[in-house]
């Protein structure tokens, strides 16, 4: 920068200051010097060069050489003074001015960016712990749904097992029945068998016939349910899908409100849905597959494998979700296999059987990035050992 300043102070004097000077200087000369020169040299000199030298001298100062040599002489002599006070005005002024200057607008940057900063992490702290929340929360909900198909589960197996010890039982009772009835005497001879008897009984009583049909006030659970569904259906309207999502997982009637209300929706919404949430909602989705809403609960479940290997692949993971994806991955892989199976044997051509495999593929696929994962924490921990 000085010597930029340099270069401008330079070309100002060579083109502006000196042509200026010199044709001060000449003026002054020719309108100073020389009358001052002339009075002096009649008071000193003789007479006789009296006369003389005034001539001579003006002749002389109006010689152009002369004006030239004079001009160039003093412009040298005030261009270098004028160089010399520059230079010191520009070191010891100028240069710091700009320095202090450009010190101050670097703090004064570096002061803003880091407020910035601050004001960013603050609220990405702020977002993380709100994350952190709804994660405890979807935690807990994944772990109580884990609950609940176990328990349904068993809950199943002992229905399977009550309902074969009922036929056996029925059959039981169908044999009792034959061999008493070669035993008992024909109808009508016993007691009780009279003609009228069978004809009283069967009339309707007049109270009966008069009343009229009273629809019945709905219940508290019935209108709890009113009160879940307009929550949900407010919350679908105003695009707060995630909430609206929780809410339903939170309901206790997850299969009721799938049916009557979210199997009518495109399942792309869910696909900005939370891990966690995708991974609660497809545990709840897969559970009736194989009932009417079997094309809905497909639909929904590929989006959900989708959305949530894409999820992975790209990093968007908690170690705590990815804990649970074993789990809830092999959920989905039984019970995809078991439609499968059921289909293939109803109809070993229908399309719906190259749909179930892809889906099955996905999943395994989402287990082997799991496993990826899992590759180096479980290196470090062989070497912390």
């Amino acid at each position: 920068m000085e010597d930029s300043l340099k270069r401008v102070v330079n070309g100002a004097l060579d083109n502006s200051i000196i042509p200026m000077i010199s044709d001060v200087t000449i003026k002054s000369v020719n309108d100073l010097v020389g009358p001052k020169l002339s009075s002096h040299l009649s008071q000193t000199l003789p007479k006789e060069l009296h006369k003389a030298l005034p001539d001579a001298v003006g002749k002389a100062l109006q010689q152009p050489q002369l004006l030239k040599l004079m001009s160039e002489t003093l412009a040298k002599s005030v261009s270098f003074r004028f160089e010399e006070h520059f230079a010191t005005l520009l070191n010891n002024n100028v240069t710091p001015a700009f320095t202090q200057l450009a010190v101050t607008t670097a703090q004064r940057v570096a002061a803003d960016v880091h407020r910035q900063a601050q004001e960013q992490i603050g609220t990405i702290e702020r977002q993380r712990h709100a994350d952190s929340i709804k994660i405890e929360q979807l935690t807990q909900l994944v772990t109580g749904l884990t609950e609940t198909v176990t328990s349904m589960a068993a809950a199943q197996s002992e229905f399977q097992a009550q309902f074969l010890r009922s036929q056996h039982s029925n059959v039981r009772d169908r044999q009792s029945s034959s061999v008493s009835h070669h035993a008992s005497p024909r109808p009508g001879h016993g007691p009780g068998h009279g003609p009228g008897h069978g004809h009283a009984s069967s009339r309707p009583s007049v109270s009966t016939a008069m009343t009229a049909p009273i629809e019945p006030e709905k219940s508290a659970e019935e209108l709890q349910f009113d009160e879940m569904f307009r929550q949900i259906e407010e919350m679908m309207k105003e695009g707060k899908y995630e909430d609206a999502v929780v809410r339903w997982l939170q309901t206790g009637r997850e299969q009721e409100f799938f049916a009557r209300y979210f199997c009518r929706f495109s399942p792309k919404f869910i696909q900005e849905l939370s891990p966690l949430l995708l991974l609660s909602l497809g545990a709840i989705i897969t559970m009736e597959l194989a009932d009417e809403l079997m094309e809905q609960r497909l639909a929904w479940t590929e989006t959900i494998l989708g959305a949530f290997q894409l999820k992975m692949v790209s990093g968007y993971l908690d170690d705590q979700v990815a804990d649970l994806v074993p789990k809830i991955m092999n959920i989905y892989i039984q019970r995809l296999e078991h439609l499968f199976m059921r289909v293939t044997n109803v109809s070993p051509q229908d399309m719906l059987l190259k749909k179930l495999s892809q889906m099955v593929t996905t999943a395994n696929r989402i287990l082997d990035l799991y496993r990826e994962r899992m590759s180096p924490r479980m290196a470090s921990g062989l070497r912390l050992e």
